[in-house]
């Protein structure tokens, strides 16, 4: 940030990006600056001859991510949460070396 904070001072143009972040409330969003950012690595791609080194992440929440049958079908993320801590804590997984009957996300590790 402080590297971002100079350049613009300086009314200038980074050297390098070394880190970037975006937050958005909304998947949509997220999904659109994720493809413009896909789109823009394939210019520089095309531009420049060579792939750039950087790395695009979307991060999102349980509830729009986990795949567990048990926890889809709940609608609030605190609800999503609570039935995912439940399958996934590490003393449930330690339980379950002990008896795999007992509840677990197949999907955690």
């Amino acid at each position: 940030m402080r590297e971002l904070k100079r350049t613009l001072d300086a009314k200038a143009y980074p050297l390098e990006v070394t880190k970037l972040i975006y937050c958005s409330r909304t998947v949509p969003e997220i999904e659109k600056v994720i493809e413009e950012l896909r789109k823009l690595l394939n210019f520089y791609e095309k531009q420049e001859g060579e792939k750039l080194p950087f790395l695009g992440l979307a991060l999102s929440s349980r509830k729009n991510l986990c795949i567990h049958p048990e926890v889809t079908p709940l609608r609030f993320g605190k609800d999503v949460d609570g039935k995912c801590h439940s399958l996934t804590a590490s003393y449930v997984r330690a339980q379950y070396q002990h008896d795999t009957s007992l509840p677990h996300c197949r999907f955690y590790e």
